[in-house]
């Protein structure tokens, strides 16, 4: 699509079918009927199909053009293990099931070890003696967190 008109072209970024706003991050430039977008710091969380949407405004006509881009980080640098959820205190009633979640972040390997009053967790079926204080234990090479929770069992 090419038009005399500079200002009859209008393009639009898209980035997995969403507009991608004008920010710091990613730059529209524009040269004449030439378009570019800036991304000034690229991470893998980055990748997706990219898609640049060309309208003319006097002609209503559209094209439409994508790609898809992968990031990979070179070099994972070693972190210490981070929570990007806690795991969440609960009340059930006598023979729920209970279910703790947690997100963490951080350099793998990395290992997990769920505790119930200080002891490894094993719950086969929620019981009144499952109320207590519960905590989780992610630990990587690079060092160690905790975090505490409760279970509270509805005797009623």
């Amino acid at each position: 699509m090419s038009s005399r008109d500079d200002d009859d072209l209008e393009l639009i970024w898209l980035r997995n079918n969403k507009e991608i706003p004008k920010n710091p991050d990613f730059r529209h430039e524009r040269e004449g009927n030439t378009f570019k977008l800036i991304v000034t710091a690229v991470f893998p969380d980055d990748s997706g199909i990219f898609s640049a949407l060309l309208k003319s405004k006097s002609t209503n006509n559209e094209q439409l053009s994508s790609c898809s881009v992968i990031i990979q980080a070179r070099d994972k640098e070693s972190l210490d293990p981070s929570f990007v959820q806690f795991p969440q205190s609960i009340s059930l009633e006598k023979d729920g099931k209970a279910k703790f979640n947690c997100k963490i972040s951080g350099s793998t390997p990395m290992t997990a070890q769920w505790n119930f009053n200080e002891f490894s967790l094993e719950i086969p079926a929620v019981l009144a003696t499952d109320q207590g204080q519960y905590s989780v234990i992610i630990s990587n090479d690079k060092g160690q967190i905790t975090a505490a929770y409760s279970l509270h069992v509805d005797q009623s």
